[in-house]
């Protein structure tokens, strides 16, 4: 449960006590905007505090939150997470399990906001060094892109072959894309001609894009050929003012305005030096296009060049048979209560995860939140087993999901109100060490 230091702004929307509210339609739309609100604050809190204390992010989801390295491995340790969930996997040197929380917020009619927990797993590439730096997807050393050997650095590619098995080892990692914008490049002027602050232009001089695809490759950043496109050339005397124009005099008739220069066409390497300041070191490696940005002209593909690519730690694509029954085996290891134990134990550990001297409750606390570990329990009402009716007016009683068939006439009987099943699902409520199951 989530306490947060004061409940009023929930409960008058539960109350009816908001202002200006005309009709019933009216302020049933305002109720669910301020609840909605409300949610999405304690949500941005909650998730802003995960991250600070060192909890990630391997996909695009925002809801499960993975542990960190050093916490997993706490986890096999303890028995949390079982080692006998990566039996039968290929590649265990290459990949990992890990063990993470995905997180709701909910409020209920009394004020109460309750933080919703489950735990899950996930398969992610271990692509970094003993050091945690992200390894560049250029290797220089080894002289390969993703682990694909490439003999020449300085040449663009044209085996067909390599190019393949690049773009194939390319397609299945997530990438980190980083570059920084050098002093006194063109983009640093138009900045400070803009009235930007000196802090401003830091703070925006690096670039980032977490969690990159890649939606396409071409095979050299400097070559028009694999791929160019033209921005507008300068204007003439743009730098004058309109009336001093060298020959014009003020006043007198203004000779008709040159025509409009020629669009300047530009590769990736050529943009990127003539804008940014960036030299690059390999402009014959390949390009890679991440996506589709808006623009004031609309949108435009965002292509960056090979080396500013690292390869980090990043789920797995392609579930398997093996990896489906590893997950499989995870849920089935802890079931009834132990799985609530289970994720009774991650919420507590999650709660002192600690960074710079302060730990994710700390961080919490000082927006006045606090979550209580211990699960809110509820009374339950145990339905009494029903009866069923055959056709032929005879009846069964079921006993713990089951029902006796004595009378042999029964088999050939049908339900009172038969019907299709197209699909079901069998769910067990009970501990594996107890006799008796619900069903």
């Amino acid at each position: 449960e989530v306490e947060v230091i004061s409940y009023d702004i929930i409960r008058q929307i539960f109350d009816g006590q908001l202002a200006g509210a005309t009709g019933e339609e009216e302020y049933l739309q305002q109720v669910l905007q301020q609840i909605q609100i409300v949610k999405q604050c304690i949500d941005i809190v909650y998730k802003n505090a995960a991250l600070f204390s060192g909890m990630k992010l391997l996909g695009r989801s925002d809801r499960l939150f993975y542990f960190p390295e050093e916490t997993q491995r706490g986890f096999m340790q303890s028995g949390l997470l079982s080692r006998d969930v990566l039996r039968n996997c290929t590649k265990p040197q290459s990949q990992a399990i890990y063990a993470g929380l995905k997180t709701a917020i909910q409020i209920n009619r009394s004020g109460g906001v309750y933080f919703v927990a489950d735990s899950d797993i996930d398969f992610v590439d271990l692509n970094r060094t003993p050091g945690g730096r992200p390894i560049p997807i250029l290797d220089e050393q080894a002289r390969s892109i993703a682990g694909v050997r490439v003999n020449n650095l300085t040449q663009k590619i044209t085996d067909r072959r390599v190019q393949e098995e690049v773009k194939k080892a390319l397609e299945r990692l997530t990438l980190h894309m980083v570059y920084t914008k050098q002093p006194g490049s063109d983009w640093d002027n138009r900045m400070r001609g803009r009235g930007k602050s000196n802090d401003w232009i830091e703070e925006k001089r690096k670039d980032v894009r977490h969690n990159c695809r890649v939606k396409d490759i071409r095979w050299a950043c400097d070559d028009p050929r694999e791929y160019s496109f033209t921005v507008p050339g300068p204007a003439h005397g743009q730098d004058q003012p309109p009336a001093l124009l060298e020959g014009v005099e003020a006043g007198a008739d203004a000779p008709p305005p040159p025509p409009p220069p020629p669009p300047i066409t530009l590769t990736v390497a050529s943009y990127f030096y003539e804008n940014y300041g960036i030299r690059l070191r390999y402009p014959n490696m390949p390009l890679i296009k991440t996506g589709r940005v808006k623009t004031r002209n609309g949108f435009v593909d965002e292509w960056f060049p090979i080396e500013f690519f690292t390869q980090e730690f990043g789920k797995t694509r392609d579930a398997d048979n093996q990896k489906l029954a590893a997950a499989l085996r995870y849920n089935d290891e802890k079931t009834g209560r132990q799985s609530v134990e289970r994720i009774t134990e991650m919420v507590g550990v999650a709660n002192r995860l600690e960074r710079n001297g302060l730990t994710l409750g700390d961080f919490l606390n000082r927006f006045g939140m606090r979550i209580d570990v211990e699960p809110e329990s509820f009374r339950a009402k145990v339905e009494s087993e029903p009866t069923l009716f055959f056709s032929r007016d005879s009846q069964a009683q079921v006993r713990n999901g089951d029902w006796r068939l004595a009378d042999q006439r029964r088999v050939a009987q049908v339900f009172a109100c038969p019907a299709k099943f197209y699909s079901f699902a069998l769910v067990s409520m009970a501990d594996k060490n107890t006799t008796e199951r619900y069903f």
